[in-house]
């Protein structure tokens, strides 16, 4: 994502966009996989609506916080900084993993 916001050329630019969109589809099933084959029959539907209404709710946020941002600090600088957030998450996520 830091390299989309970083790169002046159109062709690497969608060849990094395709790579950001085949990766968050790859996420997301990974994500439905997993829960589905750890939940009980019983709960699966409910759980999967959750699911399904936090990654459609988190997407249209973040969407505007996005756009918002773009608008004050442009295109690069808030690609690159969202790229740096989610290696920080990452970090931590993993980090807490292995306590």
């Amino acid at each position: 994502m830091a390299g989309l916001g970083l790169t002046a050329s159109w062709p690497v630019a969608i060849g990094l966009a395709a790579a950001i969109l085949a990766a968050a589809s790859d996420s997301g099933i990974i994500c439905q996989t997993v829960i589905q084959t750890r939940i009980g029959n019983e709960m699966r539907g409910r759980v999967m609506n959750m699911w399904a209404s936090v990654a459609i709710g988190s997407s249209a946020i973040g969407a505007a916080v996005l756009g918002i941002a773009v608008e004050f600090l442009g295109l690069g600088v808030t690609l690159t900084f969202g790229a740096v957030c989610a290696w920080l998450l990452l970090a931590a996520g993993l980090v807490g993993r292995h306590r």
